[in-house]
């Protein structure tokens, strides 16, 4: 990064320090590449763009609710909805009708879906060593506490603003 800037201002300058040496365009650096060394991994399994993240979810517990598979991933549940589809179509979960609560629909992964997790799931860990090589456990776990931390003053924000949001304390990584 970067030594700070001067806060002076300059005649036509808005910006008072380098995009690189802010937090939010790191997060949103790290978040695009992320996403697509992810992709990489998970495209010429037919998994669709988006969707990984609910998979995931769903590998870790199968059976919750559409409803839980939103907050969870921390996201409305409609928009939940449309990626669900997208996995239905391929075949990789179902919906069944909750027998104690008609209104509430399960979803749980079909039997290719689960197969998937046990092929995705390696790539995916293997990501996760390769995105923090070089670190010392101690610094990864420190990274995630700062993350989590970033991520409850936002919503502290998004509160303030009269924002409801669907994200979760829950920490799911890659």
């Amino acid at each position: 990064m970067n030594k700070p800037t001067s806060s002076k201002p300059t005649p036509g300058k808005i910006a008072t320090q380098p995009s690189e040496d802010s937090v939010g365009y790191q997060l949103s650096a790290t978040y695009r590449v992320l996403n697509r060394a992810l992709q990489a991994q998970v495209a010429r399994l037919d998994v669709p763009a988006g969707t990984w993240i609910f998979l995931r979810t769903i590998w870790e517990e199968d059976g919750l609710t559409q409803r839980e598979v939103g907050r969870r991933v921390g996201i409305m549940e409609a928009a939940a909805g449309s990626a669900l589809n997208k996995l239905e179509s391929r075949g990789l979960i179902r919906r069944v009708r909750n027998a104690d609560d008609r209104r509430k629909i399960n979803i749980y992964l079909t039997e290719r879906g689960r197969a998937l997790g046990h092929e995705l799931m390696p790539k995916a860990d293997e990501l996760t060593a390769r995105m923090v090589e070089g670190f010392e456990h101690f610094e990864v776990a420190q990274l995630c506490n700062y993350l989590m931390r970033v991520r409850r003053n936002l919503r502290a924000v998004e509160s303030a603003a009269g924002i409801k949001s669907e994200d979760t304390e829950n920490t799911i990584d890659s």
